[in-house]
């Protein structure tokens, strides 16, 4: 067994085995890098975070809208063209009303102090024609107001008659005709106004306007109706004239909310 060389001093001195694959770090020319620094995390929001959430919301917005406008007008264009063949199916026609006659088979005028006091009876026919031949029309209860015109009272016309009337129904191409009768007793009006209008029947310069209020429903089938409230008015017939059976005074058709 080999020993150990001695130094001078007496001391041995045992060396260390290298184990394979040592290098001695003063062989290095460049001392080692650094590890490189860690990057930050990816936060889950971009920088501008607010400003993009707004730009989302902003597009969500005009896709809807965009989208509504078009749902919009696709449903008005459907309605539009279904009206269009609506119109051109049924070709719709309102009513039409002639005054048939008119009889004021009695009017007296009474006087007390001031006032005037009108008894009167008053019969009307009035003929009504639906022109349709796909629509049938019912009437719902309504009344007629005979009045007696007076342009120059400030009040408006006097009323000489007036009654009401039940629902009645009108087929496709059919004419009937609807004839009502009142009376009025002891009505009171102004003295100056029934001296007027005693005067005018007097002279047969007196006028007459009849008004008929009532609902249209336009029947297009048997479950659909459209629904008119409407006011009639015959106007400026003469009382000492008799209708003519050949040439009717047509009547006025006043559409209401």
């Amino acid at each position: 067994m080999d020993e150990a060389p001695e130094s001078a001093s007496g001391i041995h001195h045992s060396v260390l085995q290298k184990p394979p694959g040592y290098k001695d770090p003063s062989s290095f020319d460049d001392p080692p890098k650094p590890p490189p620094p860690l990057r930050p995390l990816p936060s889950f929001y971009p920088p501008n975070a607010s400003k993009y959430r707004r730009s989302r919301w902003i597009s969500r917005c005009r896709w809807f809208f965009c989208w509504f406008l078009r749902v919009f007008f696709i449903i008005l264009l459907f309605l539009i063209l279904s009206g269009v063949v609506s119109y051109i199916y049924f070709q719709p026609r309102f009513p039409s009303f002639h005054l048939q006659s008119l009889n004021v088979s009695r009017i007296h005028i009474s006087f007390h102090s001031d006032s005037a006091f009108l008894d009167s009876t008053v019969a009307t026919s009035v003929q009504v024609k639906n022109h349709n031949r796909k629509i049938n029309y019912s009437y719902r209860k309504g009344n007629v107001t005979v009045f007696a015109v007076d342009e120059q009272s400030s009040g408006g016309d006097v009323g000489i008659g007036s009654t009401s009337f039940p629902r009645f129904q009108e087929g496709t191409m059919k004419t009937i005709k609807m004839t009502v009768r009142s009376e009025m007793k002891k009505s009171p009006m102004n003295g100056v106004v029934g001296k007027r209008l005693k005067s005018m029947l007097r002279d047969n310069n007196l006028k007459c306007l009849v008004v008929i209020q009532t609902t249209l429903e336009a029947h297009l089938t048997h479950r659909f109706a459209l629904i008119f409230p409407a006011k009639i008015m015959c106007n400026n017939v003469l009382l000492k004239n008799p209708i003519n059976p050949g040439s009717l005074p047509p009547c006025t058709i006043v559409l209401q909310k």
